[in-house]
């Protein structure tokens, strides 16, 4: 039998054996029966729980042979407690088999091998039907049949799980179940996959070969983390094509993946082998870094080229919403996002993607269209605009004078604490703050932020580099003290007398950035009344580690 069915199948200990042969004209009815005492019986894949734990059991074989075709009829196994009175009562198998089998041609060709579970049984038994040690653990009630007439074996069967793992692919089911109709295979289960809980249901087409198609599909998780996903993709690449070989390709899933660690990035299985048509997902909740979103409806799809596609509507994200379209090339490690902001928390976007933490404030709507690959550097742009926002230090004239007085600069007799009571935009306060951010290997050039108030506009440009925190920036800021409302600007002292202590640059110097100077917002001020100053900054913005020179270039 263990020859038969080509997994590792033993009896231990004695057992009464009764062998039936009928044979007429070469047809051969063979009727098999084994009786085992307490201790005794079989040993699937050296484990003796199976079956061994109770009083009897009973193997009766019922077999055919004809024209080189093997008939299996039955092989029912029983276990019971021979003191129990059952009377009448019909005899339920624990477990029971059936087979047809050709030898016509020389070899043998399993023409179908079908299992029956009326009660739960060890997950060793589905491994046997399948000649793997693909689950681990529970239990397997119902009845399958493998049938290998046509182009591709199909599957009858209805059968539930609980509580098996398949160590392979870190997957953990709680609870699950299977069913069949002609063409297509119809799967519910629920459990763990790696980290997050999970429920799923789907459609997938009737034939055991890859690619396996999933025809429809709803799949929800509790959390979801974008980093580690993004690092299990890059630590496997999908074969070019679709395995021919099933057994083989599963083999060595299980040969590769014998960690039974869920927080493994090792590749688990090849996506080349999966298609994925239609699927549903929800997310509870999730994170990108210190981007955090929730309530997530997509529909996801995957081709035949691995190409990974997810579309969602709105959902929830760092305090707003947002719809967003992902693609990812699985083959390629090429991943693209659009991504769509609705009064998110721009402080926790531009921390977590830009490395900027508290360098802008405020609940900002824009367009993020991002690019990367399995180095992780962004390229791409990032489109934004923050009503009522902050920018704590760039830009602000207040941060202009604190790095004025810093290096020494004719503004040093002025002390940050005096200069943070000049300004009545309370900690850099702008009505509208615009940007546009061009992103190529980690590296933002051109950086372009407007922010605008009745009596302050500024206009910063440079290039930011998001790995070395290095910046190469210049910070342009315009204001007048003509308007009504001064004293509510200036208190001790004026802006207007601080700018005239610094010497206004040459005719050349305003001549050569007034492409740039063009760019400042307009205030509630003639022209003519304006003044700007231009802040350059060199070096590392996050720590202060950085060079800085002001002019007064109008």
């Amino acid at each position: 039998m263990s020859k038969m069915i080509g997994y590792p199948m033993k009896m231990s200990g004695k057992a009464d054996t009764r062998v039936m042969l009928k044979m007429i004209n070469n047809k051969i009815d063979l009727t098999w029966l084994y009786k085992f005492d307490k201790g005794n019986g079989f040993i699937v894949d050296g484990d003796e729980t199976f079956m061994n734990d109770l009083a009897t059991r009973v193997l009766v074989a019922k077999m055919h042979f004809e024209n080189m075709l093997l008939n299996i009829k039955s092989i029912d196994y029983y276990a019971e407690d021979p003191d129990k009175n059952h009377g009448n009562k019909k005899r339920i198998p624990l477990v029971c088999f059936s087979s047809n089998i050709d030898f016509s041609n020389g070899k043998t060709f399993v023409k179908d091998f079908g299992m029956n579970l009326p009660k739960p049984m060890p997950s060793g038994f589905v491994n046997m039907l399948i000649k793997e040690k693909l689950f681990k653990g529970g239990t397997f009630i119902g009845h399958v049949k493998l049938i290998n007439t046509g182009k591709y074996p199909t599957l009858q069967g209805d059968m539930k799980v609980s509580d098996v793992r398949i160590p392979s692919q870190r997957l953990y089911i709680k609870e699950g179940e299977f069913k069949t109709d002609n063409d297509h295979m119809h799967i519910s289960s629920n459990g763990r996959y790696r980290r997050s809980s999970y429920h799923a249901s789907g459609v997938i087409m009737n034939e055991i070969k890859f690619p396996i198609i999933v025809k429809d599909a709803e799949l929800g998780v509790d959390n979801i983390d974008v980093e580690k996903y993004l690092q299990i993709f890059n630590n496997q690449t999908p074969s070019d094509v679709a395995s021919d070989n099933v057994q083989k390709t599963v083999e060595e899933s299980i040969a590769k993946n014998v960690s039974d660690d869920d927080d493994d990035n090792s590749q688990t299985f090849d996506l080349a082998n999966l298609i994925i048509e239609k699927c549903r997902l929800k997310a509870d909740k999730g994170f990108y870094k210190d981007i955090k979103f929730s309530n997530v409806v997509a529909n996801l799809t995957l081709d035949e080229n691995s190409v990974l596609k997810i579309d969602s509507n709105k959902f929830n994200i760092a305090d707003g919403t947002s719809s967003a379209k992902i693609n990812c090339d699985l083959k390629k490690h090429k991943y693209s996002l659009w991504l769509a902001l609705v009064k998110v928390d721009s402080d926790i976007i531009a921390s977590s993607l830009l490395n900027l933490p508290k360098e802008i404030n405020g609940k900002a709507s824009g367009l993020m269209e991002l690019e990367t690959d399995d180095s992780l550097k962004l390229n791409g742009r990032i489109q934004f605009r923050v009503y009522e926002g902050i920018i704590p230090k760039i830009g602000l004239v207040e941060y202009t004078m604190k790095v004025a007085a810093l290096f020494r600069n004719p503004l040093t007799m002025v002390t940050p604490s005096i200069v943070s009571d000049l300004v009545s935009v309370p900690e850099g306060k702008f009505e509208q703050i615009d940007g546009d951010l061009r992103l190529k290997d980690n590296v933002i050039k051109p950086m372009m932020i407007k922010s605008s108030s009745p009596q302050l506009s500024s206009f910063i440009v440079g290039t930011y580099d998001l790995e070395a925190q290095d910046a190469a920036l210049r910070i342009y800021t315009k204001f007048s003290n003509r308007k009504k409302g001064i004293y509510g600007f200036l208190r001790n002292l004026s802006l207007n007398s601080l700018a005239n202590r610094i010497p206004l640059s040459s005719r050349t110097d305003s001549d050569y950035y007034s492409a740039e100077i063009s760019q400042l917002p307009k205030i509630d001020a003639e022209e003519k009344d304006c003044q700007i100053f231009l802040t350059k900054v060199d070096g590392d913005i996050v720590q202060n580690n950085f060079l800085s020179s002001l002019k007064k270039i109008k």
